[in-house]
């Protein structure tokens, strides 16, 4: 499929193209050399796609009472401006209107990392192995020894699985 040749906000001759996935729902954009300059989301070392897609920032408290960190002075029309934070302190403070921008662009605001299916089974396991034992232990020290015998045993099934895991990994 061709790209248009025209930019999105001037008609001049598109030369750069953006797309972004929101949701699973794909924006293009098609700008001339000259447009990300004047609308200031592209200089030199600042990139801010962000703004090309949603010019329209969210309002949030922090937005509507102007406030600036602490630590650099930094304020949010800065952030808005540059597509950047001043300092990490700046995360602190613009917590509310970063969360909402993070919460536009992806499926949450905590990151949860990347991990194979099996190390995900194995962490879980090793979890539950760590407080089934505990559970053991306290079993023994209140001398409730028919909870006892059935821990073990599950300790034994969990520690199986454990080792099936691991020859699944083998194989």
């Amino acid at each position: 499929m061709a790209r248009p040749e025209q930019c999105s906000h001037c008609n001049k001759k598109a030369t750069i193209h953006f797309s972004q996935i929101v949701n699973n729902k794909v924006y293009k954009l098609d700008m001339c050399e000259e447009c990300p300059l004047k609308k200031e989301v592209i200089d030199p070392g600042n990139f801010s796609i962000s703004e090309i897609f949603d010019p329209q920032p969210k309002v949030t408290k922090i937005t509507a009472d102007n406030s600036s960190c602490p630590t650099c002075g930094f304020t949010y029309k800065d952030f808005e401006k540059r597509g950047r934070l001043g300092c990490p302190d700046c995360f602190n403070h613009f917590t509310a209107a970063v969360d909402v921008i993070i919460k536009d662009m992806h499926y949450g605001v905590e990151h949860n990392g990347k991990a194979p299916e099996i190390a995900l089974k194995r962490v879980g396991l090793t979890k539950e192995i760590r407080q089934v034992r505990s559970d053991l232990d306290a079993a023994i020290t209140n001398e409730d020894f028919e909870q006892a015998a059935i821990l073990r045993d599950k300790i034994v099934e969990l520690e199986e699985s454990m080792t099936a895991l691991s020859e699944t990994k083998a194989s």
